[in-house]
């Protein structure tokens, strides 16, 4: 079953790092920059996904 609430890592630049914060151990990683083609991808799982109801978007 899909999951109905996604964490969408749309970069891994920051310019402060957040008690909280969900990109930590990405952030400067220069083998975590999400390509275009990569971002797309998550785009449209979510677009085909109706059970997805909520999208946190970080970065």
């Amino acid at each position: 079953m899909p999951a109905t609430r996604l964490l969408f890592h749309v970069s891994n630049i920051c310019s402060m790092y957040c008690r909280h914060c969900t990109r930590k151990r990405k952030v400067g990683d220069v083998d975590f920059v999400p390509t275009k083609d990569q971002l797309g991808k998550g785009i449209e799982y979510i677009r085909k996904t109706p059970q997805v109801r909520d999208v946190l978007l970080s970065g």
